[in-house]
């Protein structure tokens, strides 16, 4: 018989997930203290539990190289044929712990059982495919996996033991959740696929696991995180413009308003409301200001302010229908102040505020105005 290669030396994950590490002195001492007549270890399919058929026995257990090595004999010559063909392509072995009750040989790891595995993985990969032969049937093939990820599983649960001790459980959660680990654990443990390695094969040859997506270990992705965030607060920036531009206009549209009425009351000249639309603009956000108001002290916005006082301007230009007769209303005292010992011509007061009327109505110039009132004369 060709011996067995079930296990070797390093850190590996347990069935229920535990990180285990076993060095070379640990596999010496279980192949010296293995003694057959105390507990022979049966050769199985997959791990069972009690009472499942043993289809061969262990012999013998030897260390060499950081691996451990298992001679069997009485190999039933059927699974011998399965295993020639394939079926059962892997092994796994199964270890009483040193402090064990049920351990034959207490104080080391003592080998339980050596299980032969079809479709489950191994808990160590890269171990050599095992191979019943006769004594003349010739050497075994030797075949490794190209890496270990479960040295990668062992980095993580450690970070995660570090960020508890350091911090708490919900940081290591946040970091390295638990569930992840298990599934990359899982991961880890599976064998590839050798058939969806062949490019000519198409994507329908290709076996569907339906719990892929339960196996998947989500493993942050930093940059496209980041990534991701610049991109929604670049639109938040963006909607935030444009909310601000809508308001702006809506303001905008309010103080044409306000300076329409203004005008229709004749309180506001057309050609001034371009610069006082800027000014309330500009006076919007302004801070409130203190002042006296009729023997009390009052606090307004220089916006506020504005408003009221351009709301108590005295009418400037009467936009009121008249008949001809009052069309333009004799003045009887002058909008100026004249030198004392002089007085004003009545017929250059009232040219003077037909002039005014003229220059708010067209919006022109008030000498404009006064020369094309003086040319209708001649």
């Amino acid at each position: 018989m060709n011996p067995l290669q079930i296990f070797r030396a390093g850190s590996h994950i347990a069935s229920d997930g535990q990180a285990m590490t076993f060095t070379e002195a640990d596999l010496a001492a279980t192949a010296a203290a293995y003694n057959p007549t105390r507990h022979e270890a049966p050769i199985v399919i997959g791990h069972p539990t009690t009472d499942a058929p043993a289809y061969g026995w262990i012999a013998e257990l030897t260390a060499s190289q950081g691996a451990l090595e298992a001679m069997p004999s009485q190999i039933d010559p059927q699974f011998a044929e399965l295993v020639k063909a394939g079926r059962y392509k892997k092994i796994s072995a199964s270890f009483f712990l040193p402090d064990s009750s049920t351990n034959p040989t207490p104080g080391v790891y003592a080998l339980r059982h050596v299980g032969f595995l079809g479709a489950a993985p191994p808990a160590v990969k890269g171990l050599r495919s095992p191979q019943f032969a006769a004594d003349d049937a010739g050497t075994v093939t030797v075949d490794f996996s190209d890496a270990d990820d479960l040295v990668n599983v062992s980095l993580w649960r450690r970070l995660r033991e570090f960020l508890i001790a350091q911090f708490d459980l919900a940081t290591a959660d946040k970091v390295a959740p638990e569930m992840d680990l298990q599934t990359l654990t899982q991961l880890a443990l599976e064998e590839p696929d050798e058939s969806c390695d062949d490019p000519m094969m198409p994507d329908s040859a290709i076996p569907q696991d339906p719990t892929y997506a339960e196996k998947s270990l989500m493993i942050p992705n930093f940059e496209a995180e980041k990534a991701a965030l610049d991109q929604r607060a670049a639109r938040l920036a963006e909607r935030e413009a444009e909310l601000a531009a809508e308001k702006a206009a809506h303001a905008r549209a309010a103080d044409a308003d306000f300076t329409d009425a203004l005008i229709q009351q004749g309180r506001l000249l057309p050609r001034d409301q371009p610069g006082l639309l800027e000014v309330m603009t500009a006076v919007k956000d302004c801070a409130p200001v203190s002042f006296a108001d009729e023997g009390a002290v009052v606090e307004r916005t220089p916006r506020q302010w504005l408003e009221t006082f351009l709301k108590r301007l005295p009418v400037q230009v009467d936009y009121q229908e008249h008949s001809a007769a009052d069309s333009t209303p004799e003045p009887t005292v002058a909008d100026f102040t004249t030198p004392p010992g002089y007085q004003v011509d009545p017929q250059q007061l009232k040219l003077h505020h037909q002039a005014q009327v003229l220059a708010a109505q067209k919006n022109i110039d008030y000498l404009v105005a006064l020369r094309e009132l003086t040319a209708r004369a001649l």
